[in-house]
Order: C-alpha cells, then sequence, then structure tokens
C-alpha cells in the first residue's frame, strides 16, 4: 500500500482551485481540523464553498448548526490538527482515505480530551474550478 504524506497547507493556498485530488483533500481536512467554536461557522462556510455535492450540503448545514452552539461557545472548544497520510482506498475506486490527527481542546466535558486519530472517506471531483471535494465521511 502507498500512503502518501502530506505537508500541512495553509489558509492562502484555499483561494486557488486544487489541482490533484491530494492538494483538494489536504486543503479541507486541514480547515475542517483547525476551528475555534467562535470561527467554526466561518470554518463551515469555506469549506462549503471549496466543495460540491454532500461536502457542500454538510458544511453548509454545520455552518448553520454550529453558529448556534452555545456549548462550544460557553465551552470554549478548539480544535487543532494535522493531516497524517492521504491515500487512495486499495478496495473502493474513486475514494480516498484521509487520516487527521486532532485535538480537542476547552473547558467542562472538552477538558483533558486525548488527541486522537481519525479516518475519513472521501471523493474528489474534477469541476471547471479543478479539483473539489465531493463527499466528506467521517469514520472515527
Amino acid at each position: 500500500i502507498s500512503v502518501m504524506p502530506v505537508d500541512p497547507v495553509g489558509p492562502e493556498m484555499t483561494a486557488a482551485a486544487a489541482q490533484t485530488p491530494q492538494a483538494a483533500l489536504a486543503t479541507y481536512a486541514k480547515l475542517d481540523t483547525n476551528w475555534t467554536a467562535q470561527t467554526l461557522g466561518a470554518v463551515q462556510d469555506h469549506l462549503a464553498a471549496i466543495s460540491v455535492g454532500q461536502a457542500r450540503a454538510t458544511a453548509l448545514q454545520a455552518a448553520v448548526s454550529y453558529g448556534r452552539d452555545a456549548v462550544l461557545r460557553s465551552s470554549r472548544v478548539t480544535n487543532t490538527g494535522r493531516v497524517v497520510a492521504i491515500a487512495p482506498d486499495q478496495t473502493q475506486p474513486g475514494v480516498w482515505v484521509v487520516v487527521t490527527s486532532e485535538h480537542t481542546i476547552g473547558q467542562g466535558d472538552y477538558a483533558g480530551l486525548p488527541a486522537q486519530v481519525h479516518v475519513t472517506y472521501a471523493r474528489v471531483a474534477r469541476t471547471a474550478a479543478g479539483m473539489e471535494v465531493e463527499s466528506w465521511s467521517p469514520q472515527s
């Protein structure tokens, strides 16, 4: 199995369309894993702007939901993460596996949570703008 390590993608790279599936997935994952309770709605809006299909619909719905989440705000929740690897799924053509390492901190129920590894199945689509995330399905 060939696993491609991924360099972090800075926010300045999200404005240009991705030219490869890996770049689109890395940008999406970097945004999806780095947020605060105060920025989460805006992050989800940004994810919607750089995606299509199910990924876009889910991000738009999340932007509305998280913008009203008083518990996240009062608990001062912050999530930080990095992309560990992006690789094509060996059993499902067109599916990519994205592995991130994330740490969520905050107050109350969010205090003292350990860092965790997350696995997401994703698909990308070629659009007029370039490669965009089409589906984003966290598994853990």
